[in-house]
């Protein structure tokens, strides 16, 4: 398990899952970069911010600071400006530029080394933060307007103007969600300033346009306080999921990562 701090330039790893609370991660590398986000497909590691890219072709599990890629400042035509999010499938890398108000689309089936001008470019109204692939659909956050975009990918490669499938959120629904994650059939809602993770059991319903199946960290929809205890959430913001077990960091004032197990009821 991969845990990236963009404010102490950190990464620590876990080789296997803590088995009890404020376990030491085994490894702690010190970064040349300040991630703002992070991304995991298969054997392959990425971590991104402000103007960097570091890649990892097989998993890290050392306290060196050796990517096997980097780029830093552009790629490409590309002039990265402030990177808050990157996602990964079996086919493509995707950053997105805060600032420049855009999605940039790499074709890496191939590998990484000498990438140079996106194949795609989702053009936006808003600045995007963090994104999720499941190699079928992408998750755009779109923080400051409370919600999250969801393209089918392959409406991206054929289309200049795509026109998401469906939004989750809204304002009054999410307050300044910080991560919309979709994985292994599944899509989760960092709900970030109403502190809880709303969960739906299908990408499809969230497509349909249906609603969250279940909220963790909160009792009822009207829980909206930020608190600190073994059945609560203070500002969650990140996670990542392999089908059983949900973790979640949340974000500044607790400094907490959670585990859920089986967020299914």
């Amino acid at each position: 398990m991969y845990v990236s701090s963009d404010f102490e330039r950190t990464l620590q790893i876990w080789t296997s899952y803590p088995s009890a609370s404020g376990a030491a991660p085994d490894y702690q590398m010190d970064l040349a970069i300040a991630p703002w986000d992070s991304a995991l497909y298969e054997t392959i590691f990425v971590l991104a911010g402000r103007t960097d890219i570091a890649i990892w072709t097989t998993l890290p599990a050392t306290t060196d600071y050796s990517p096997d890629e980097e780029y830093s400042g552009s790629m490409g035509s590309v002039v990265f400006d402030e990177i808050r999010g990157v996602a990964l499938d079996d086919t493509y890398l995707y950053i997105a530029d805060w600032n420049s108000q855009a999605v940039y689309m790499w074709n890496v089936s191939e590998g990484f080394d000498g990438l140079t001008d996106p194949d795609h470019t989702l053009a936006l109204s808003y600045k995007p933060t963090r994104l999720s692939s499941d190699g079928s659909v992408l998750s755009v956050t779109d923080t400051f307007n409370h919600k999250a975009e969801l393209y089918r990918i392959d409406d991206l490669v054929i289309s200049a103007t795509p026109t998401p499938r469906s939004t989750v959120g809204g304002v009054g629904t999410f307050n300044l969600p910080e991560q919309v994650l979709i994985s292994n059939g599944q899509l989760f809602a960092a709900d970030t300033s109403f502190s809880r993770v709303a969960v739906w059991n299908s990408v499809d319903t969230a497509l349909a346009g249906a609603g969250h199946d279940l909220l963790l960290g909160k009792s009822n929809e009207m829980d909206r306080t930020p608190e600190v205890a073994r059945d609560k959430t203070f500002w969650p913001a990140a996670m990542c999921y392999d089908g059983a077990t949900l973790w979640v960091g949340e974000f500044k004032f607790s400094g907490r990562l959670l585990r859920f197990d089986k967020p299914v009821p």
